[in-house]
């Protein structure tokens, strides 16, 4: 009787699967040579170093430092409170963070009036540490283009997201803007006119009223019982 050949369960072919999206063109990211960004690098992290150097100062020890000045001042010690120093204009001119940056952003369409009703100075430019792929991210080439004057947008490398959060003196970074007013930005500003602009067509093609017709994408994916 000739051996068993063992059983072996057939390979799941992939499937194609398509779906309906935006007849437009999507938004292209300007591709920025590593060098240039280094040096816008260089240059935000010197913009807003001294708010990162402001919040060093005003942590609050809670240890020896605490325990030797509470025995030497004794019962003064409840009254006492520790010099704060002034907060550095620069944090004026800046958005840091998803929420705040966005909110700016829309306030750009609105005279330059925030959510909150305060007149700010327009934003210059939005740098993006994160994924530009990210749906998160979506929306940021629509509301820079549209804000008058247009605001820049600059991806960098996910590694800036560190960099720039130790000058800041946080974690992390995932997005900032910096307004036309930002003390010490002359020579940032220099360098991003070396940055293409974030083209963004289907603000044109939209705005044409022509029929572009019914655009579908189409994927492979493993059918999910393989």
């Amino acid at each position: 009787m000739p051996p068993k050949t063992p059983y072996k369960k057939p390979t799941p072919k992939s499937v194609p699967v398509q779906k309906t999206t935006l007849p437009y063109s999507a938004p292209t990211w300007p591709t920025i040579h590593p060098k240039l960004q280094q040096d816008l690098l260089t240059q935000l992290r010197e913009i807003v170093g001294p708010l990162g150097a402001w919040r060093a100062k005003i942590i609050l020890s809670k240890g020896k430092r605490k325990r030797r000045r509470e025995r030497k001042l004794g019962a003064a010690y409840k009254g006492y409170t520790r010099p704060r120093p002034p907060v550095p204009k620069i944090s004026r001119s800046l958005t840091v963070g998803f929420n705040s940056t966005t909110r700016a952003l829309e306030g750009e369409r609105n005279n330059g009036v925030d959510g909150g009703g305060k007149e700010e100075k327009p934003v210059r430019v939005v740098f993006v540490t994160h994924s530009v792929d990210s749906m998160l991210y979506a929306h940021l080439p629509v509301l820079t283009s549209l804000a008058r004057p247009a605001v820049q947008l600059v991806p960098l490398s996910e590694q800036s997201e560190k960099n720039i959060g130790e000058a800041l003196g946080v974690p992390r970074v995932g997005m900032i803007g910096i307004r036309e007013d930002a003390p010490g930005a002359i020579a940032l500003f220099e360098l991003l006119k070396e940055v293409p602009a974030v083209e963004v067509p289907f603000l044109k093609e939209s705005a044409s009223g022509k029929w572009l017709g019914t655009k579908i994408d189409t994927s492979m994916s493993m059918p999910e019982n393989s």
